[in-house]
């Protein structure tokens, strides 16, 4: 029996299925599914209107929505979509493709993370958990406003990719210094993607380097890495817009979001719980609940070490949900960066050492 699961042939199929599966959840429908008004219609738009602004005032760095400057995300998906239609030609695709793309990454990220410390099965159940959840692929599903996908036009998947190549070069093998600041450096462009979330996986990080008794310097050059790319962009939109820029994206669009809900986005407290635990939603919502509990009196019964990808993992998941519940602005797409940990989370029970 040991032979038949070591055989190279079964291992090619099983990731191949689930490889395929994963490719035609993403992209089924990419270039025909229609565009959702949030956000998908603002993305394009101000990619569109940006090219366009381009043309006139040679200006590479200025976002444009209707006829005015924007400043409700940072700039680094709507650049790079940028470049993608100026190379392709304007179409949805083209609009979706670094979505898709960064799930695909995200997906082998999350397979090899797996394989490398539990072996080729645990790998497999990771990715399968991950390729199995609805709330990635659906819009609205099971009825709750839920318009952002992984192959949507919106920045969430590249911040995820972002986030979690930040955690993989910190846990796939031995530390470095060339690593850590690769980790802190990630982190700094997912802050460029989309804004505060990166705040919990820098904290995460600064701790579990801080317990590896990481010398000090290496986390504080790693933390500068960190601030200065964003320390240099707010600078430079501060200078070329002034107290503009910083009431509509530092007060409004990160604190007051936070603070208070924005745009009628309120709803209860047990919001993303219900969520998170609808089976519809995230089948496997529930499982990750019980083994937060079950897995450490487990490893403790059978006094074998806990793993610190599931230490990691889960005190992700926790920290994540916290504030997404305790934020003013509530949307059901909060929920989706938690979904990678929540797979390698579940996935890392299985280990038996």
């Amino acid at each position: 029996m040991k032979e038949f699961f070591r055989n190279k042939y079964l291992r090619l199929v099983l990731f191949l299925i689930v490889i395929s599966l994963f490719s035609y959840l993403l992209f089924n429908q990419l270039g025909s599914r229609p565009i959702e008004r949030w956000d998908e219609k603002t993305n394009i738009e101000v990619v569109k209107e940006s090219l366009e602004y381009y043309k006139i005032s040679h200006n590479p760095f200025s976002l444009r929505l209707n006829n005015s400057d924007f400043f409700e995300k940072p700039p680094l998906w709507y650049y790079i979509t940028e470049i993608f239609v100026t190379i392709f030609g304007e179409n949805i695709i083209c609009y979706r493709i670094i979505s898709a793309l960064s799930a695909i990454a995200l997906f082998m990220l999350i397979f090899e993370l797996l394989r490398k410390h539990f072996g080729f099965y645990i790998g497999i159940i990771g990715v399968f958990i991950f390729t199995t959840i609805p709330h990635l692929y659906i819009n609205n599903v099971n009825s709750t406003f839920s318009t952002h996908l992984l192959s949507s036009a919106d920045i969430d998947a590249l911040q995820f990719l972002l986030i979690f190549l930040s955690f993989f070069m910190l846990f796939y093998s031995n530390i470095s210094s060339r690593k850590i600041f690769l980790s802190y450096f990630f982190l700094s462009l997912a802050f460029l993607v989309k804004g505060p979330l990166v705040l919990v996986p820098l904290l995460l990080n600064s701790i579990y380097l801080v317990l590896k008794k990481t010398k000090i310097k290496l986390i504080i050059f790693g933390i500068l890495l960190f601030l200065l790319p964003i320390l240099l962009w707010l600078l430079f939109m501060y200078l070329n817009y002034g107290n503009t820029f910083i009431n509509e994206f530092v007060k409004y669009h990160l604190l007051s979001r936070f603070s208070s809900p924005l745009e009628g986005h309120e709803e209860k407290q047990q919001f993303y719980l219900e969520l998170y635990t609808n089976f519809k939603v995230n089948p496997y919502g529930l499982i990750s609940l019980i083994t937060m509990v079950a897995y450490p009196i487990y490893s403790k019964f059978r006094k074998i070490k806990i793993n610190k990808i599931f230490i990691y993992s889960t005190c992700f998941v926790l920290i994540t949900f916290i504030t997404i519940t305790i934020a003013g602005t509530k949307l059901a797409w909060y929920l989706l960066p938690v979904y990678p940990f929540m797979a390698i989370q579940i996935a890392s029970c299985f280990n038996k050492s």
